[in-house]
């Protein structure tokens, strides 16, 4: 038994005591982090919606314009003015109505402040929608020009048929948000020849 006695005793180990699980401070921190990473999901995929709606929109517009300035390519362009300008007096015969400077943009909700309502329109060089004119100052459509290639700049309304037809197609809509345009710049070349 003296051998019992002899050897030294040995404590038993202490397991230290520490938290198990969660603070309710860290709960909320965690909770608050993963709300505000959510919300930023949420409005980056609402953004990116809005911006393929933007984007379509925009896309169903150009294609509107350059469908117009095909029809007009289309036409000889010694009547491509008549066609499309204000007047009606000077409409070519032959049974083609002449659809005049407005058109309709299909797909697109017109503003109200669009020509006609149709949300797309046609702009030649003229000052009252009816006569061509070579001395109009316009950056947008090139102008002063030469129209009719006798190399004289006219102060007078145009009264020969054009070689050179500067225009421009624009469409107006009503976005989510709000009104939007595009306008396409072009000039269309010809015999000026009926």
């Amino acid at each position: 038994m003296a051998s019992l006695l002899s050897q030294p005793r040995t404590r038993p180990r202490r397991i230290p005591i520490t938290s198990a699980g969660f603070t309710i401070v860290e709960t909320a921190v965690s909770a608050a982090v993963l709300v505000i990473g959510v919300l930023g999901l949420l409005a980056s995929v609402t953004a990116g919606e809005r911006l393929i709606g933007a984007n379509r929109e925009a896309r169903m517009a150009y294609t509107a314009a350059q469908a117009q300035l095909a029809e007009m390519q289309a036409l000889p362009l010694a009547s491509v003015f008549a066609r499309y300008n204000t007047a009606t007096n000077d409409n070519p015969t032959g049974g083609v109505a002449s659809p005049g400077p407005n058109f309709n943009a299909r797909g697109l909700a017109a503003c109200q402040t669009s020509p006609g309502g149709n949300g797309g329109s046609v702009r030649f060089p003229s000052l009252d929608g009816a006569t061509l004119r070579e001395d109009m100052v316009d950056a947008a459509l090139g102008m002063p020009r030469d129209l009719d290639g006798d190399g004289i700049i006219s102060s007078a309304p145009l009264t020969k048929p054009p070689l050179a037809l500067p225009v421009i197609v624009r469409v107006e809509w009503m976005s989510a948000d709000g009104p939007r345009e595009i306008s396409v710049r072009k000039i269309l070349f010809g015999s000026g020849a009926p």
